[in-house]
């Protein structure tokens, strides 16, 4: 056990290599496995849950202080650089510009809180903060989308209202993956409190955890490289798309941890971490049915074609990065890197 965890960076880029060496292996037989994603990440986020102290939630210290550190770095800074690497990468065509900034513009809301609970954040507070992300970013997008549009990124999208309503039962099913294991693992933690059995329940949860996390994010961590890297490989379209992603990425990552040390000193390291993990990672899986029903609108099969790729694209390159940084965070700099 000491061993796998020692190695267990080196385990997930295993997941991603073999889930793209099987795809192009099998001729894209493989994405025949993308109805398994989400209830694997379902499974992932259920383990990570029954970890976490959810009974506790409330008694979360500064936890105004966090979520203005979250919402700044979600709703200001992001968007700021989305905004600027569009204006520099102009060579994309108004839909694909529209959904690389459709994208780019929702905080991740679902396994970031694995990963950075994996890099030794306060993945607690961070789940915390996912009700009030998920409704931040459904005012902050529309609002950022009409600014992209003003300052001319794009001149004219067949987006409406009716497309938003015709995706929102696709986008209820992919929060299901979050809020199903959530009320479950609260729910087995409510009873474990009711019945005096919490700690036992605690212990009990962090030897599964031992157990199961590891092997779920890997299964994760495959099954999503399998299921899309094949139509992704050789899209020469998808290129500058994915060239935003990693810049943005990697943007983040770094304007993050700055902006965090300029603000969050109120903050504990570990909270601080967790900001910077969230402005890193997008919520492609909520925004794909959006896209979808997007594509649906479009009188050109090729562009229509073309969108899902796209948001296909930041999760194959936000997978790797956040296997990355979770190295980076526990192997290179651990927790002085805040202090």
């Amino acid at each position: 056990m000491q061993w796998i965890q020692k190695h267990q960076v080196a385990l997930y880029l295993l997941a991603l290599a073999m889930g793209a060496l099987v795809a192009l292996a099998t001729g894209g037989a493989t994405a025949s496995l993308e109805p398994l994603i989400l209830p694997a990440l379902a499974l992932l986020l259920a383990a990570t849950f029954m970890m976490m102290p959810l009974q506790k939630v409330k008694a979360v210290p500064a936890f105004r202080g966090f979520l203005a550190l979250l919402f700044g770095v979600n709703a200001l800074l992001a968007p700021l650089v989305v905004l600027g690497l569009l204006s520099i990468f102009d060579s994309l065509d108004d839909i694909t510009t529209f959904t690389v900034a459709l994208v780019l513009l929702a905080p991740c809301i679902d396994y970031v809180v694995v990963f950075a609970g994996l890099a030794g954040a306060d993945a607690r507070k961070l789940l915390s903060a996912t009700p009030a992300l998920l409704l931040g970013q459904v005012v902050m997008i529309p609002v950022w989308l009409w600014v992209f549009g003003a300052v001319g990124l794009w001149s004219r999208v067949p987006w409406n209202l009716a497309t938003v309503v015709d995706s929102a039962p696709d986008v209820v099913v992919t929060l299901s993956a979050v809020i199903v294991p959530l009320m479950c693992a609260w729910g087995a933690q409510k009873l474990a409190v009711c019945g005096g059995n919490l700690a036992r329940i605690e212990a009990a949860s962090r030897k599964l955890s031992e157990l199961f996390m590891m092997p779920l994010m890997m299964l994760v961590l495959f099954t999503s490289v399998a299921a899309h890297f094949y139509e992704v490989a050789g899209q020469w379209s998808l290129v500058t798309p994915a060239l935003v992603y990693v810049v943005f990425a990697l943007t983040m990552w770094v304007a993050g941890s700055l902006y965090v040390r300029w603000l969050g000193h109120s903050q504990h390291p570990d909270a601080c971490r967790a900001v910077v993990f969230s402005g890193v990672t997008r919520n492609a899986l909520v925004m794909m049915p959006v896209a979808l029903a997007l594509a649906s609108t479009l009188p050109d099969a090729g562009v229509a074609a073309r969108i899902p790729l796209v948001v296909v694209t930041q999760t194959l390159v936000e997978l790797c990065v956040m296997v990355l940084m979770v190295r980076f965070f526990t192997g290179f700099l651990k927790k002085q890197y805040f202090s």
